[in-house]
């Protein structure tokens, strides 16, 4: 009998000592499921890169970009969510965990902040969080091994008009 209750405390202890803290992760998982929000996936698969940029360093830098993680919320007047609620969330979640903030911007009623982990030789993703009156926006982009330049040659050298990609030009948001 004492062993099972020690089994019991210890298995009590473990899941108590668990973090009840949102991640990032775990935000993009339980709110694409929700309705008002809208999710998007595009894994590296599906770029392409521009006729002529197939060079062996634009090759590398895609290589390094793994899945690129779009969650959208657009406010309208049947939604029941609390956008001050959610962004509060996202905010305390990015001030929480290991991100380095690159950039913020405020313009006309929209501010936005461009966050990475890892340090600049390897950076493990970046987060992009914007947000305004008629809703927001939080991208996470996944890699292995990306570079800042690898970053910056990639955005330059995909193709975004490819048919592949074409359902997510024709998004109604």
């Amino acid at each position: 009998m004492k062993k099972y209750i020690s089994i019991l405390v210890i298995i009590a202890a473990t899941l108590f000592s668990c973090s009840k803290e949102m991640s990032l992760q775990k935000y993009f998982v339980t709110k694409s499921a929700e309705e008002g929000f809208m999710s998007v996936n595009v894994p590296s698969s599906m770029l392409q890169l521009k006729e002529g940029q197939d060079n062996e360093e634009n090759m590398e830098a895609l290589k390094s970009f793994r899945r690129l993680n779009v969650l959208i919320y657009k406010k309208d007047e049947n939604t029941t969510v609390n956008q001050e609620k959610e962004v509060a969330t996202i905010e305390r979640i990015l001030s929480a965990g290991d991100f380095k903030e690159l950039m913020s911007m405020n313009y006309k009623g929209h501010s936005g902040v461009l966050s990475y982990t890892g340090d600049d030789n390897q950076i493990k993703e970046v987060i992009g969080f914007g947000e305004g009156e008629e809703g927001f926006i939080l991208l996470r982009l996944t890699g292995d091994k990306m570079t800042v330049k690898q970053l910056a040659k990639l955005a330059s050298a995909i193709d975004f008009d490819k048919s592949n990609l074409e359902d997510l030009k024709n998004l109604d948001l």
